[in-house]
Formats: structure tokens, C-alpha cells, sequence
């Protein structure tokens, strides 16, 4: 039985630092053919987060849990 739990996922954040660019064609580093050679990383890592939640998920059972993103990226 779990008391209490923390995982920090911080893979978000630092491929937001590093691949923002990619996901976001507004921002002016934003450049189609990389993107359409590299795809999103951003998606991948969103994605890939979004499974380890679930894997916590499914061993909590019946344990009250409470997910939040500290911020948002964009560029300035």
C-alpha cells in the first residue's frame, strides 16, 4: 500500500528547451523540412510521459492521485 508517491518527470522541460523549435511553427527557428525529417520530439516525449502515467496508474488501484505541470514553454 502506498502513503505517498512523487515522480517528477523532468524529460518535458529539457526537450522543450532543446526541441521547441521543431514543435512550433510559430517560432522563428521553426524550419519544415527538419521537422518533417525528425518529426515531433516534443510529441514523442508528451507521449512517452503519458505512458509512464499510465504505468503509476495502474499499480496506485484505489490511491487518490494528483498530476500538474509546473509551466508551459514557449519562445520569447
Amino acid at each position: 500500500d502506498w502513503d505517498l508517491v512523487v515522480q517528477v518527470f523532468t524529460e518535458a522541460h529539457c526537450c522543450g528547451h532543446q526541441c521547441w523549435h521543431l514543435h512550433d511553427p510559430n517560432h522563428p527557428a521553426h524550419d519544415p523540412a527538419i521537422r518533417a525529417e525528425l518529426g515531433d520530439p516534443m510529441e514523442r516525449v508528451y507521449r512517452a510521459i503519458d505512458a509512464g502515467i499510465s504505468r503509476i496508474l495502474a499499480q496506485a488501484g484505489d490511491t487518490p492521485v494528483l498530476v500538474f505541470s509546473a509551466h508551459g514553454m514557449s519562445h520569447f
